[in-house]
């Protein structure tokens, strides 16, 4: 896993519709190491459909959400950001 670990600009952008902050946040630009709010990572915020979007399907444990034109591997129990691919939305 350790190789996942990092933040990265992605190669390709993808238009995916308007994003919802969570109700009293603004964007912020998340990397590795940070820790989000729970609010954030809700099912709502899942990534299901990742490989459309050219990202990894992610390890057990570990879910892809989206963040503004941010798609984030965390961990999904404590939210951890172990990955950040910046700028994959537009």
């Amino acid at each position: 896993m350790a190789a996942l670990r990092g933040n990265v600009q992605a190669p390709r952008r993808f238009s995916a519709g308007a994003y919802r902050q969570p109700q009293g946040y603004s964007y912020r630009r998340w990397g590795y190491g940070d820790r989000l709010p729970p609010a954030y990572f809700g099912r709502s915020y899942w990534l299901t459909n990742f490989l459309a979007y050219g990202l990894f399907g992610p390890p057990p444990g570990l879910v892809w959400i989206r963040v503004g034109p941010d798609a984030l591997l965390i961990d999904e129990y404590s939210g951890e950001v172990v990955r950040a691919e910046y700028g994959v939305f537009y």
